[in-house]
């Protein structure tokens, strides 16, 4: 980003007319009606990303549904490839919690993984690393399973 020019700094800028600045006006109105499309372009394309990862997660649920009736692990689809479920076991920290957590976690030795903030995969890596050893997760600390159906394909 441009740095602001020292006599701009503390200066209160009042808008300017376009057609009062005297310059090639024609350029600078083309390239802020484009800047303008592009924004509206962005607002649309992310209202369709959102859209479309809310319909994936919804066929993600229903999959894993279908899969769990019919007792299913995995299965081979020949166009496709491999659909299985990945279980993945996540741990999981109430932003409540955070000041005793992070208390226990330099009280036991473990300190230079806290900042500001814990990184969430060094966090996630530390607490696998205890349950590896047999040790127990810092109080409050809950560990959950998350499933997925997800796709390998077999191309590519």
């Amino acid at each position: 980003m441009p740095e602001v020019p020292d006599h701009l700094k503390d200066e209160k800028i009042e808008p300017v007319a376009l057609e009062d600045i005297g310059t090639d006006q024609q350029k600078i109105r083309e390239i802020v009606l484009l800047m303008v499309a592009l924004t509206k372009v962005q607002d649309v394309l992310k209202a369709k990303v959102d859209e479309a990862k809310a319909q994936m997660q919804e066929l993600k649920n229903q999959l894993l549904e279908e899969m769990d009736t019919l007792k299913l692990q995995n299965f081979r689809m020949a166009d496709i490839g491999l659909v299985y479920v990945h279980v993945s076991p996540k741990i999981g920290l109430l932003k409540a919690d955070k000041p005793e957590v992070y208390a226990w976690l330099k009280a036991n030795g473990h300190g230079s993984i806290v900042k500001e903030e814990v990184n969430p995969r060094t966090f996630q890596a530390f607490c696998k690393s205890l349950k590896e050893e047999g040790l127990e997760l810092p109080p409050k600390v809950t560990e959950f399973i998350v499933r997925e159906p997800r796709i390998r394909s077999g191309k590519g």
